[in-house]
Parts: structure tokens; C-alpha cells; sequence
């Protein structure tokens, strides 16, 4: 649960502080490179985002594999 929360923390810091740069940046230069700026802050938003999860779901296979007994039920003797 800690993982979790802590992970939530971290992606909501990280896309703060790109939403707040891209915006500063794409106002400051305004017109089509201010466009650009926004559409990258955009695909680096969405880039944040696949990885966190990617990391949260890594860590829940991690875990899950972990977890699970070795060896298949026939290697097991009774």
C-alpha cells in the first residue's frame, strides 16, 4: 500500500512540475512554438503517467512472482 501511495505521490509531483514548465515556456513564447511546447508538454504528461504505471505494475509482478511457490504441482512431492 505504501508503494502505492508513494508512487501516486511521486507521478502527481512529476506531472506538476511539467504541466507548470510547459505552460510557463509555452506562454512565454507564444504563438505556433508556444503550440509546440504544449502538444510536448502534453506527450511528456502522457509519457509520466505510462511510466509510473509501468513501474507499479512491475512491482506487482515482482511481488506476485515472489509469492508463488516453486516448481510446478508434479515437482512436488506429497
Amino acid at each position: 500500500m505504501t508503494e502505492l501511495l508513494s508512487r501516486i505521490l511521486v507521478t502527481w509531483i512529476e506531472l506538476t512540475v511539467v504541466g507548470t514548465v510547459g505552460g510557463l515556456v509555452g506562454t512565454t513564447l507564444g504563438g505556433p512554438p508556444g503550440f509546440i511546447v504544449y502538444l510536448g508538454t502534453t506527450l511528456l504528461s502522457v509519457g509520466v503517467l505510462l511510466y509510473n504505471v509501468d513501474q507499479l505494475v512491475a512491482a506487482r509482478v515482482d511481488g506476485t512472482q515472489r509469492t508463488e511457490r516453486p516448481g510446478t504441482p508434479e515437482d512436488r512431492s506429497p
